[in-house]
């Protein structure tokens, strides 16, 4: 009897299952136009960031696409000092709060070192009134570490 193998490679390269995974998704996005909601719930996205923010006194700037969004630090420009670890620490009390909320944390976008950001990137299936929600959600995180870090950063 001679058994054959069937060799598909690592995690992520040509999985059968994941393959068809993948295939599934993709039927869902075209079958429920996933694409043209997720412009939509975009502009929703954007409008309440950029409301909720544009006073806040460590936002520097909103900026993304569609659902792929990110906050950047405050508007003087000058990175927060590196050990502060500013957005791990709005992404650590996004996870704490209620209700908690996943914020992708980043540093290092000024010279490699400095420069925190956080990124807010809902699924394609998100409703207006969960936008609501994961904008209060951020909000809350954001104002809870500059509070506890002294204000104006």
């Amino acid at each position: 009897m001679t058994i054959r193998q069937f060799t598909h490679g690592q995690t992520y390269q040509a999985h059968p299952m994941v393959c068809a995974a993948a295939l599934e998704v993709q039927r869902i996005i075209q079958t429920s136009d996933l694409i043209t909601t997720a412009a939509q719930t975009g502009r929703i996205l954007e409008t309440k960031l950029k409301d909720a923010f544009s006073t806040h006194p460590n936002v520097g700037s909103i900026r993304g696409r569609g659902l792929f969004w990110g906050a950047t630090q405050k508007t003087t420009k000058q990175p927060f000092p590196s050990h502060l670890a500013v957005a791990m620490k709005i992404h650590e009390e996004g996870l704490r709060q209620e209700p908690g909320i996943m914020l992708y944390p980043g540093a290092g976008s000024v010279d490699g070192w400095t420069g925190d950001h956080v990124i807010i990137a809902p699924p394609y299936n998100t409703t207006g009134e969960e936008i609501e929600m994961i904008v209060a959600a951020t909000y809350k995180a954001v104002v809870s570490v500059c509070e506890r870090l002294g204000g104006v950063l």
